[in-house]
């Protein structure tokens, strides 16, 4: 997927330039494969082709997700449900969040 557009305004001209890889797949799993309707439910990863840092996301057994990381220092995200399976809590690294 990639997208390049332009910003023009009165005080600025900027042009912005989005190129990333996904892999999506059904269930917990790892691998990009999908079941024969060719569902694609839950993304495994993402990479930024133009950093070149690639993001992983991680789901419990519920196919909830509980975890979004990238390589190379970027911020790690983590998610916890109740019993409900409603978002209870998230956090940065620094900073948590009750909801």
């Amino acid at each position: 997927t990639s997208r390049v557009w332009a910003d023009q305004g009165p005080a600025t001209d900027t042009t912005r330039q989005f190129d990333a890889t996904y892999c999506r797949s059904l269930g917990s799993t790892s691998s990009c494969s999908t079941d024969k309707a060719d569902n694609t439910d839950l993304i495994q990863w993402s990479k930024d082709n133009l950093s070149g840092k690639t993001t992983k996301y991680t789901y419990d057994k519920a196919n909830r997700l509980t975890k979004v990381a990238t390589d190379g220092g970027g911020t790690t995200y983590t998610y916890a449900y109740d019993a409900r399976g409603n978002r209870k809590s998230s956090s940065d690294g620094t900073t948590d969040q009750t909801l």
